[in-house]
């Protein structure tokens, strides 16, 4: 994004773009390898020193698998109807940015079931349903070209960010976007990036310093994101941010 498409002067200390540099994304893989070998690891002296039956073990498995299978579907049912139901609340106003980017093109006309899983649901039960009335808009996305506007919009305070991606870019259908293609955005109030971060890389909320953020420094998975979701809203809830 450059100055005559923002209107607004870059910043200095932010001279070029780090979203070509292959060392992020190779740390970024590397946090993976690490992640799947500590779980092999685990499961390895699980199976050293319990006294769980074989039997129980299985049993163990089978119902960690069941849930695997109907958890997501659950979930993903449920945040689906609550779009279709609740898409919007005075957006045209000052409003939370509820922003699910899709990798894939939707088959069906649906989405794939795994990109509904973060915790959209949870934000527009509290924003639509619970408590007071606040002001949102969930926006889903696939090209660079529908994110960018959002994220610049003056009326977006807050941005929830679901989908995939590193610190430093968001994954979309076919592309990504570098965030620091909108660094210039007007500064927000609160930034979540709710996909993979990664080690390194500079995030939206380095360029923009909104007044609360939630990023890492490693791989985002459900169903913690939801956790980490649930735990900010609490926590904006109390700091009189929303």
């Amino acid at each position: 994004m450059d100055e005559s498409n923002s209107g607004k002067k870059l910043p200095d200390e932010f001279p070029s773009s780090d979203c070509q540099d292959i060392t992020i994304k190779i740390v970024h893989y590397l946090e993976f390898v690490i992640i799947f070998f500590i779980a092999l690891i685990g499961i390895r002296l699980y199976l050293i020193i319990s006294s769980t039956s074989s039997l129980l073990f299985i049993i163990l498995i089978i119902t960690l698998l069941i849930l695997l299978i109907c958890y997501p579907l659950c979930v993903s049912f449920n945040t689906r109807r609550l779009i279709q139901t609740f898409p919007e609340n005075n957006c045209k106003n000052q409003h939370h940015a509820i922003i699910i980017a899709h990798k894939t093109s939707p088959k069906s006309g649906k989405f794939t079931y795994m990109d509904y899983l973060s915790g959209a649901d949870i934000l527009i039960k509290r924003f639509r349903i619970d408590g007071k009335k606040i002001n949102y808009s969930v926006y889903e996305v696939q090209k660079k070209e529908q994110v960018i506007p959002i994220i610049l919009n003056e009326n977006t305070t807050h941005l929830w960010i679901f989908g995939h991606g590193m610190r430093n870019k968001l994954g979309l259908n076919g592309e990504n976007l570098c965030y620091y293609e909108v660094r210039s955005a007007p500064k927000k109030t609160f930034i979540g990036q709710y996909h993979c971060n990664s080690f390194l890389g500079k995030s939206l909320a380095d360029y923009n310093n909104p007044k609360n953020q939630d990023v890492t420094h490693f791989a985002r998975m459900d169903p913690f994101i939801r956790i980490s979701v649930w735990r900010k809203l609490k926590e904006l809830d109390e700091k009189g941010l929303l």
